[in-house]
């Protein structure tokens, strides 16, 4: 007989055996037992992805994924992330998957999956609990504008360096020698520095600046755009 829901019971139950042989003697009870079935696939009860970032993963970062089974389970789980293999662990009921990321894996999106097995050797696929993953190895670039253009920026005035990136930024900073910026304002991919033009700390020239850059995957530029802020603190005379 096939184990199936139908006709059931999806737990199994008793049997009993009746024999006759050619002379057409007949024993009711030859033999008799039970079976035991077990006709529900296993599923992730619980499923969390954690440390560093639950779906942006780095050079570096390891990804660490916990979950639970619905029942106990034959062997560990096998979890794949994309077409890498993680390594599984248990501790109790909970089982935990980790991967150290390289860059040798290339930068995209990885599908979890996730093959249960239970002690009845039911086997289940899942490639829906976890979210999609990203993997980034690539620094953003990008392009930055000072304001006032075209002309240098005068006593006291605001001077304002705008770096706009390739993608999502998660920090920035600049390098201005004697221009004193606050820190960055980020929008998305946009980092905004402002600071005042200045005597102190000077000088009244103004100077060369350069930006660094950092993506939401912890990727750093350090030189994302460079150039040169010209001030003029010198005050108009009659000569």
């Amino acid at each position: 007989a096939v184990a199936s829901p139908v006709p059931g019971p999806a737990n199994g139950g008793a049997y009993s055996v009746s024999l006759t042989d050619v002379a057409g003697n007949t024993v009711e009870l030859a033999c008799e037992g039970t079976i035991e079935t077990d006709l529900v696939l296993p599923e992730i009860a619980a499923g969390t992805a954690v440390a560093p970032d639950p779906t942006l993963f780095s050079d570096g970062d390891t990804v660490v994924l916990e979950f639970e089974a619905s029942e106990a389970l034959s062997a560990l789980p096998e979890v794949s992330i994309g077409t890498e293999v993680a390594t599984v662990t248990q501790a109790g009921d909970v089982y935990t998957a980790t991967l150290a990321v390289s860059s040798s894996m290339g930068t995209g999106a990885r599908q979890v999956s996730v093959t249960l097995v239970d002690l009845a050797l039911n086997t289940t696929l899942d490639a829906g609990t976890f979210p999609i993953l990203t993997f980034d190895f690539n620094a953003p670039t990008a392009s930055c504008t000072v304001s006032p253009a075209g002309r240098p920026a005068g006593l006291e005035e605001t001077i304002t360096v705008t770096a706009n990136g390739s993608e999502s930024l998660s920090a920035a900073s600049i390098t201005a020698p004697g221009l004193a910026f606050g820190a960055a304002s980020i929008s998305g991919t946009t980092a905004t520095f402002q600071a005042l033009a200045s005597p102190v700390p000077g000088p009244a020239t103004g100077g060369a600046y350069s930006v660094s850059l950092t993506d939401d995957a912890g990727n750093i530029v350090d030189l994302a755009c460079e150039g040169t802020i010209e001030t003029d603190l010198v005050l108009p005379e009659i000569a």
